[in-house]
């Protein structure tokens, strides 16, 4: 689920935004990975060269780099190409435009390629240079997020997007003879490693359906990997006084949308958003509330494992999450809670000051809320892991590999 289904008038601030250095990489995110050139030298650029890693398919984070050579397609890969007699392992270097980056991606990996570079077809707008050259009288201030069509489950392989100046640089430059690139290029996938234990965070929701596939399936992974690593559920909401969503002089623009007179909101789960009938916004807000509190409780009893919220949540989802009407009736919530042994009083006490008309500032909800805006997060589930933002697919085998990178030379859990 993109988050820009929740957070529209933010992303719209993002495309606004002014970029007027062309070493920046003009984005709302940071990419942990590196990319670089290793033959020739002449194309080599001190500290890799900048760009945005594709968030399908599966980064190397297992294997922490790939070396290769690239072999330029000359083309868009939107329609089938006959495979090349190129010597493996290679990256494929792919044209952008013509079809999505979903389409590219499964293309070069049936013609077996182990990563894909997309080359950029538009200059960044303070990238002047590239425009004088190109002579074109069109530029993009942001550059695109390779993002999942929602049809990318297949792609196993990662790739990533570099931009236009870069990318002719290196097509001045590559040949090939006899299925040999003369261009060599290295990918890097590197987790901190600082100690024997791993951080990890999932941002999620409890009414996103992908969120609650992936904890129903990483329920296991956690009790395998005990205290050795250390999880931290987060949950999204809006800002609602930032979308206009708070509660002045009796009006209510956003009604059932939002707790807490407006401040905390999520989009109505009901189809096409209708606001009259089942679930509210509201009632994803205080689940995620809700969750929020029973992990704090949980995870006193074991520290960063917290079995006791694993149980919850899935169970919730078997239970509660199948129907809006059982999703919104406090009671399922209550059962489930009893029938693992978690004290419902205490959550309760614990998810205080809420409510639709109460116009307080929620502790809990406000810290993830400002931490949220910070990372400006695109899509859910997200995934941290000690620090660095997961590219890429985010599914069970996705987040066991890159946990499994983290521990690095420090004796890795059985389960890796």
């Amino acid at each position: 689920m993109l988050l820009k289904m929740i957070f529209p008038a933010l992303l719209g601030a993002i495309v606004a935004a002014d970029v007027t250095n062309v070493d920046d990489w003009p984005s709302v995110e940071n990419d942990h990975t590196k990319l670089q050139i290793i033959l020739p030298e002449s194309l080599q650029i001190k500290g890799g060269y900048v760009h945005k890693d594709a968030l399908f398919g599966y980064p190397g984070y297992s294997v922490g780099s790939l070396e290769t050579q690239l072999i330029y397609l000359n083309a868009s890969a939107c329609e089938d190409f006959p495979k090349g007699n190129w010597e493996p392992p290679f990256a494929l270097m792919i044209d952008r435009g013509d079809c999505v980056f979903v389409e590219k991606v499964r293309r070069a990996q049936h013609a077996g390629a182990r990563a894909v570079v997309v080359a950029d077809n538009k200059c960044l707008c303070s990238d002047t240079q590239c425009m004088k050259e190109t002579g074109d009288n069109f530029c993009e201030t942001v550059l695109p997020f390779m993002n999942d069509d929602e049809s990318g489950g297949d792609i196993t392989i990662p790739s990533m997007l570099i931009r236009k100046s870069d990318a002719d640089a290196i097509k001045k430059v590559i040949s090939h003879s006899n299925g040999v690139s003369n261009v060599m290029v290295k990918f890097d996938w590197g987790i901190p490693s600082p100690d024997g234990r791993v951080e990890w965070t999932m941002w999620h929701s409890s009414w996103d359906e992908q969120s609650s596939i992936t904890l129903k399936t990483t329920e296991a992974i956690v009790n395998a990997l005990g205290d050795r690593a250390f999880f931290t559920p987060r949950f999204v909401a809006y800002n609602g006084s930032r979308v206009g969503c708070d509660v002045h002089d009796g009006l209510d623009p956003c009604g059932n949308m939002c707790i807490n007179n407006g401040r905390y909101c999520l989009m109505d789960p009901s189809p096409f958003h209708d606001r009259m009938a089942g679930a509210s916004g509201s009632d994803v807000v205080i689940e995620n509330l809700r969750r929020k509190c029973i992990w704090k409780i949980a995870s006193a009893e074991d520290p960063g494992v917290g079995k006791k919220w694993w149980r919850y949540v899935n169970d919730f989802g078997d239970e509660c999450n199948q129907k809006e009407e059982t999703f919104m009736n406090k009671q399922c919530a209550v059962d489930i809670m009893k029938k693992h042994k978690i004290d419902a009083n205490a959550v309760e006490k614990c998810m205080q000051p809420y409510g639709r008309d109460v116009d307080v500032v929620n502790p809990m909800l406000e810290a993830d809320l400002k931490e949220q805006t910070a990372l400006q997060l695109l899509r859910l589930p997200a995934l941290f892991v000690d620090g660095v933002h997961a590219r890429g697919r985010i599914d069970t085998s996705g987040i066991l590999n890159m946990i499994c990178a983290g521990y690095g030379v420090h004796d890795p859990p059985a389960i890796c």
